[in-house]
């Protein structure tokens, strides 16, 4: 990617989208409970409710803690999607 002229960005298509997912949908009864849990989480970086669902911001690695948590905590879980930022979020975001 060149952005103002500058190379900004080079790698493979893959490892772009791969480094694209910043966060999490997630479809689950009661969602006000799993709010709560999720607020309370140090490494969740925003959370809001969208279209039905949560979506929460955070880091990859915590996608099966968010779950775990949620499922111990008595939350129906019935999706948990990555959300992908588009191309052109990368792009504004470097």
């Amino acid at each position: 990617m060149i952005k103002q002229g500058k190379m900004i960005l080079q790698d493979t298509m893959a490892n772009i989208l791969t480094r694209s997912v910043n966060g999490l949908r997630i479809a689950c009864e009661p969602r006000g409970k799993a709010l709560e849990i999720l607020k309370a989480q140090a490494w969740v970086k925003e959370i809001r409710e969208e279209g039905g669902a949560l979506r929460v911001w955070c880091d990859a690695a915590r996608f099966s803690q968010a779950n775990g948590l949620l499922v111990g905590a008595g939350v129906a879980v019935g999706e948990l999607v990555p959300v992908r930022q588009t191309l052109e979020e990368i792009f504004l975001s470097q």
